[in-house]
């Protein structure tokens, strides 16, 4: 699963996430350990739906707030300044139970930076 977070031209931020989908008796969990958000649905294209919502709320919210940066070094990101990209940490311990994940993916983002 790969994760980055890169700045483009000052106008978007470019997003790639993995995320797990795991299974939980009759609802389904997204998760991204990478930034440790989560959110459930009733099946697997559902969850993804919800998924896609968490993120870019994310991502628009503290992009807005001007706490992104803030909130990702809180995670473990390592912030690479002069390439405007952010790395998520290298190791991300799991403790998910057998039998639970259903699938795993990349998610795409692309989130406009707000004007100053």
């Amino acid at each position: 699963m790969a994760n980055v977070i890169k700045k483009l031209d000052g106008d978007f931020i470019d997003v790639q996430l993995g995320v797990l989908v795991l299974q939980e008796e009759d609802s389904y969990i997204a998760y991204c350990p990478a930034l440790d958000l989560s959110t459930y649905g009733d099946n697997i294209s559902d969850v993804k739906d919800a998924f896609d919502d968490l993120v870019r709320s994310y991502l628009e919210d503290g992009t807005k707030m001007g706490t992104l940066e803030q909130d990702l070094r809180a995670h473990g990101w390592e912030m690479q300044i002069n390439s405007g990209k952010a790395n998520p940490p290298q190791k991300i311990d799991l403790n998910i139970p057998a039998g639970m994940l259903r699938q795993q993916f990349n998610e795409q983002f692309r989130i406009p930076v707000p004007a100053a």
